[in-house]
């Protein structure tokens, strides 16, 4: 699911250099220990916001019912927009 909404453009706003500063070193926090192999580690900005989406999706699909129609209205409320239009 992730896959196809990040490739069909969908992000977040622009983010401040601090703001993305911030979120990298929470996701890289969150990967020490986790026991991930280094080579899925996120290894730049898009990995991360990559990273960030894939967990809000990974959470919805847990929640209610997990379907379809449930992520797409999570992923518009949590701000994410298609670029580029």
């Amino acid at each position: 699911i992730t896959d196809a909404i990040y490739a069909a453009g969908y992000r977040k706003p622009d983010r401040s250099v601090e703001d993305a500063v911030m979120l990298t070193i929470e996701t890289l926090a969150g990967f020490e220990g986790a026991d991930i192999p280094w080579k899925q580690w996120p290894k730049n900005l898009d990995g991360i916001l990559f990273n960030e989406l894939n967990e809000l999706i990974e959470v919805e699909c847990h929640n209610a019912d997990g379907s379809a129609a449930h992520i797409a209205k999570a992923v518009l409320s949590a701000g994410y927009r298609k670029v580029g239009e």
